[in-house]
């Protein structure tokens, strides 16, 4: 049995909370404590289960506003320290840990996203054997599913549906609006 906010519920357990120290220095709760109910959800009433799933959807929508405000604050107060601690690594782009005097570590992390120029991939590629090309370069081949609808009945679509895998995901049941 768990005491939460005062009361003692014999069906919740806790997972955890997120506080930072104020000016001062005492802790203070940035959001309220996340609970998982324990009782089992097969008996409960279709009205329950879609009550709290919009409870749980509005928590989550807060709890991620709330993140993304304390991780802002931190890219302002120590973004450009982390991005000189990787400079002085001869780095642009990478991981690095901050070590604050009297406080925690921080991990300072600088992704990179590369984009090539696949015409010019291509235009390399021409020049090449295929056995060179397919050694340097990633070569995916697709089709766009519009196209492969619009092929008349015959041979052609016969192999293109040989090579075609549908996969289904799972299903989802939502509560509609």
């Amino acid at each position: 049995m768990l005491n939460v906010e005062g009361s003692t519920h014999p069906q919740v357990a806790l997972v955890g909370f997120l506080a930072l120290p104020d000016r001062q220095g005492h802790l203070q709760t940035l959001g309220a404590v996340i609970v998982i109910l324990a009782e089992n959800v097969q008996h409960a009433s279709i009205s329950s289960l879609q009550s709290e799933r919009s409870n749980a959807v509005e928590a989550a929508a807060s709890a991620k506003q709330r993140i993304s405000a304390v991780d802002a604050e931190l890219v302002r107060r120590f973004g450009e320290q982390g991005k000189t601690a990787l400079a002085n690594l001869g780095k642009e782009t990478g991981t690095t840990t901050l070590e604050l005097e009297n406080g925690p570590k921080l991990k300072a992390d600088v992704s990179k996203t590369v984009k090539w120029d696949g015409d010019a991939l291509a235009a390399l590629a021409a020049d090449m054997t295929w056995e060179n090309a397919s050694h340097f370069f990633e070569i995916k081949f697709s089709m766009k599913e519009a196209m492969y609808k619009a092929q008349p009945p015959g041979n052609f679509l016969d192999s293109l549906t040989a090579a075609r895998t549908v996969k289904t995901g799972d299903i989802k049941i939502e509560f509609a609006a």
